[in-house]
């Protein structure tokens, strides 16, 4: 009389048969994303012959060692001022309107350029010069430019709250 059978052997399917499945599903999505597979191998060409991909290698192979000493950086006391004046100075260059940056820049650098010129210097032999300078439509701009940012940082000194001596108005003498 036979035996019962008692287990079920599952079919192994050979490896060479599921390897053949991936790499059929490899070749679909590289053909789907031909476009962006071309572009990344462009770009680690790139990094390749510039040394950052050697580089980069290197950080991920050192990355806990790097990590340890960037965060014992961080914790000394003054790298916490650092960072807090670092955001800080984001934060207020954010809120500069920049609508007029440019020209300000742009008459930063021609008051710059025309100081440098040696042939060009204004002659001030005393208080009468400097009182006829202030005739000239160019330094009355000038001028007023200057002061109006001298007002707005008074402005704001007075109406912050930090008590600082920095904040405080002079006192008579």
């Amino acid at each position: 009389m036979a035996k019962a059978i008692t287990s079920i052997a599952s079919a192994d399917v050979p490896a060479s048969h599921e390897d053949e499945k991936r790499l059929e599903r490899i070749v679909e999505a590289a053909v789907q994303n031909a476009e962006g597979l071309e572009q990344a191998i462009e770009l680690v060409g790139a990094l390749q012959e510039m040394g950052v991909l050697r580089a980069l290698l290197a950080m991920v192979d050192k990355a806990p060692e790097m990590l340890h000493i960037a965060m014992r950086q961080v914790d000394s006391p003054g790298s916490v001022g650092g960072l807090k004046n670092f955001i800080a100075l984001t934060q207020t260059f954010a809120s500069i309107d920049l609508e007029g940056v440019p020209t300000l820049l742009q008459g930063f650098a021609a008051g710059v350029r025309k100081a440098a010129e040696a042939n060009e210097n204004v002659p001030i032999s005393g208080a009468w010069d400097m009182l006829k300078l202030l005739r000239d439509p160019d330094v009355s701009r000038g001028l007023s430019a200057i002061f109006t940012l001298l007002k707005g940082l008074g402005e704001a000194l007075r109406n912050d709250e930090a008590g600082s001596p920095l904040h405080r108005a002079p006192t008579q003498v």
